[in-house]
């Protein structure tokens, strides 16, 4: 029976911070041609669906997906894409194993918030802010990561950007547990984050 996966990358905001991007990508056990693939999964903005654009890779079986959106509003908004393996002739039962959404919250053009935090990559968390950082700061000061116990773990390195920052880890993440990203983080503008944020892996 047919059988994919969906990935997603960090949030993108372009170069004059007036729209994001949110893309990722879809691997099929089968290659699989864009009508069927474009089927497997829809976006909403609020409940406006979103074009998601289709891109062919070196390989047969993966396609990269990307949506884009204006950074203009006033109000916070929710962008949802969700997925389903019905386009991939997969029957009720396997279909509703591999069904799937991801949420994101788009916050107001002027709030400094963290859109993602993405721990799909083994050894790197990204964490996507809706404004550029200042890579100026000392960032590690604002990030806390403990271990299974509660104990602090700095085996990690970060590095900022644009609006990404990269944690990176040797180990995995085997000892580490869970990760806080404090309110002192600044945006390349002196914003200060407005809310903190936390992951457990």
């Amino acid at each position: 029976s047919p059988s994919y996966d969906v990935n997603f990358e960090e949030v993108r905001l372009n170069s004059s911070d007036t729209s994001y991007t949110v893309s990722g990508s879809v691997i099929t056990d089968i290659p699989v041609e864009e009508k069927a693939v474009s089927k497997l999964m829809s976006a909403k903005l609020g409940l406006k669906n979103q074009d998601i654009e289709w891109k062919k890779t070196d390989s047969p079986s993966k396609w990269d997906f990307a949506v884009s959106l204006a950074n203009d509003s006033d109000k916070e908004r929710k962008l949802e894409f969700k997925w389903t393996g019905k386009a991939l002739g997969m029957n009720h039962d396997q279909e509703k194993l591999s069904n799937g959404s991801k949420q994101f919250t788009i916050p107001a053009a002027n709030n400094f918030s963290i859109l993602d935090i993405n721990t799909e990559k083994r050894n790197t968390i990204l964490v996507s802010f809706s404004k550029p950082l200042d890579s100026s700061q000392d960032i590690k000061s604002y990030i806390t990561a403990r271990d299974a116990e509660g104990r602090l773990n700095s085996n990690y390195t970060s590095s900022i950007h644009g609006n990404t920052l990269s944690i990176f880890s040797d180990s995995n993440f085997s000892d580490i547990q869970t990760v806080s990203f404090e309110q002192g983080i600044k945006s390349s503008e002196g914003i200060y984050l407005a809310k903190a944020d936390s992951v457990t892996l």
